[in-house]
């Protein structure tokens, strides 16, 4: 394994050498599976087909997985056949190259030998992706934020060193179960105090115990619906009860979310706020607000040309209890690989995401755009890694009301119904109707 490097000067010297590859046990490895296609069939799991360096290798061994898992017997004759139909023999060296494989004279006991030779080169080679990774991240930021993308390097060979096949920390039943007990002894005198931190709405408290740290909660809505203003409510409601907010409004400037926070605290129109024409009672509601502000834990980062690396450290490195990201398909990976897709890149962030709430315990409140079919836009990952998913959206006036009928659109702007579509450890799909005043940024439980 490489060592891992500490400085700039290492990273680049490690990308001045060749890809590290082993050609003879490659081809020991392919000989091996055409012949004794048992032996790989026990072997499956363990092995991807980026063992392979080689282009044309790897195709060959692609091709003789799909065989097996179809249930295909694998011989000269299918494996050829395979390659042929999917226009890929002349490719990978024709039939000629095929059949010396298949009388290659290579041993059956030394697979698991030139099978580890792979997985030593597949994981070097995975370190030395993830320093070119790194210092792409730091070139792009032009030194600025050295630190930051240092810290994203090591998280870079922490996830190149997880080498499928690989031994995994395990627990036994007893080791785990004296944590669990620790837990539930601490819940049980709570007395009826929620386990999390409260949300400020008692429907949503009663049903998911409040926030929990090292959770992700992910609101989606359509524009306008009030993921913003929902998130906001929560947070601003666990700085009342002093915890530690820090806020990434990567929607708007940081100005901006300044002010609906203001407008919310001293519940002042924010047309009113915003235009300065302000009565009497106003003006003493604003710094009634401002005092209470000032004597709370909450940040607002400027994120201004931040990535997703540079914002995801710095939350590592802060001690706040709760954190906004508004919102996850904003933010930008400039490690990124161009060949991957949107949706690859937003699948890798929701990853990094949940391990950063999981690892630090910090609670994750973010917000995700739907798609025309209203499912989370871009990324089914998004709602796969997260905790809490809560679906924001406009309230359609019963037909029975009255208001039906001289309604335009049919639904009341002033109310919005929240749906429960996950909820990890407790019941899901559960709606709550809620009084919605964006005059102030704030929401309501409608009465019953």
């Amino acid at each position: 394994m490489l060592e891992k490097p500490e400085t700039i000067e290492e990273i680049l010297s490690a990308l001045n050498q060749p890809m590290p590859w082993d050609d003879d046990s490659e081809k020991a490895v392919l000989a091996m599976s055409i012949q004794n296609p048992v032996r790989l069939t026990n072997s499956l799991a363990t092995m991807p087909p980026d063992l392979f360096y080689h282009e044309a290798n790897k195709t060959i061994f692609t091709t003789i997985v799909d065989d097996v898992v179809k249930g295909v017997p694998v011989d000269l004759i299918t494996i050829t056949r395979s390659l042929r139909e999917n226009g890929q023999l002349d490719k990978v060296g024709g039939g000629s190259f095929i059949s010396e494989l298949y009388t290659n004279p290579v041993p059956s006991s030394h697979f698991e030998h030139h099978v580890g030779v792979l997985r030593g080169l597949y994981a070097q080679r995975r370190q030395i992706e993830a320093y070119g990774r790194s210092l792409r991240a730091i070139m792009q930021s032009g030194y600025s934020e050295l630190e930051s993308a240092l810290d994203a390097a090591k998280g870079y060979l922490e996830e190149a060193g997880r080498v499928p096949g690989q031994m995994l920390k395990a627990h036994s039943i007893r080791e785990a179960i004296n944590p669990l007990l620790v837990e539930i002894e601490a819940r049980s005198k709570l007395e009826g105090r929620l386990p999390g931190i409260p949300t400020g709405f008692r429907t949503i408290d009663q049903r998911t115990g409040g926030m929990m740290p090292g959770q992700v909660w992910v609101f989606a809505g359509e524009p306008g619906d009030g993921k913003s203003t929902i998130m906001q409510n929560l947070a601003e409601n666990a700085a009342q009860n002093d915890k530690i907010v820090r806020w990434y409004p990567l929607e708007m400037p940081l100005t901006e979310q300044t002010f609906r926070i203001l407008a919310s605290a001293a519940q002042v129109d924010n047309e009113n706020l915003y235009s300065g024409k302000l009565t009497h009672g106003e003006h003493q509601a604003i710094q009634s607000a401002i005092g209470r502000l000032k004597t709370q834990k909450i940040h607002i980062v400027d994120v201004e040309d931040a990535s997703a690396t540079d914002i995801f450290a710095d939350i590592e490195k802060s001690n706040a209890d709760v954190v906004v990201v508004d919102y996850l398909q904003l933010l930008d990976d400039t490690s990124a690989r161009k060949s991957d897709t949107r949706e690859t890149v937003l699948a890798s962030i929701s990853r990094r995401q949940k391990s950063l709430a999981r690892r630090t315990g910090k609670v994750i409140l973010t917000a995700s755009q739907l798609n025309d079919n209203g499912r989370l836009r871009e990324s089914r990952a998004i709602g796969q890694d997260a905790d809490k998913v809560f679906l924001t959206k406009k309230y359609e006036i019963p037909d029975k009301d009255p208001r039906k009928k001289t309604s335009e659109t049919g639904f009341d702007d002033g109310m919005r119904t929240l749906w429960c579509d996950k909820n990890r450890g407790g019941r899901r799909h559960w709606e709550l109707h809620m009084k919605f005043i964006g005059s102030i940024f704030q929401f309501r439980e409608a009465e019953e």
